[in-house]
């Protein structure tokens, strides 16, 4: 049995490698506090603009919502809301469509939905 042992080849399984998990590295890993530093720095202007322009959609979406909602209740449908708000038809359809799928939430959270469309 010992010559049998012996003829078996040695199997190695890569995965029990140390060598597969160590990693050359050349470079330094940044510190904690350069991490931090870097995510409290924006990165572009642009992404502030960007930003500024969604929170003032939103702003304008919430607006209309409200106001869709309230003519809604008094009875009026898609078209006389569209034209007392003077917004477009499809706007006002896709606000009374969101609100009607999603009608427990509130206000904000269906002006969220409206403006991802």
């Amino acid at each position: 049995m010992i010559d049998s042992e012996k003829e078996k080849p040695e199997i190695v399984d890569w995965e029990y490698q140390e060598d597969f998990y160590q990693e050359e590295r050349t470079e330094a890993l940044p510190s904690l506090e350069e991490l931090a530093k870097e995510a409290k720095e924006p990165e572009h202007s642009k992404s502030l603009t960007e930003s500024h322009i969604q929170d003032e959609q939103l702003k304008q979406a919430i607006k209309d919502v409200e106001q869709v909602k309230k003519i809604y209740k008094e009875g009026k449908n898609v078209s006389e809301i569209a034209e007392m708000l003077e917004m477009e038809e499809e706007y006002v359809t896709m606000i009374l469509l969101t609100m009607q799928g999603y009608s427990e939430d509130d206000d904000i959270a269906i002006a969220h939905l409206v403006v991802q469309g």
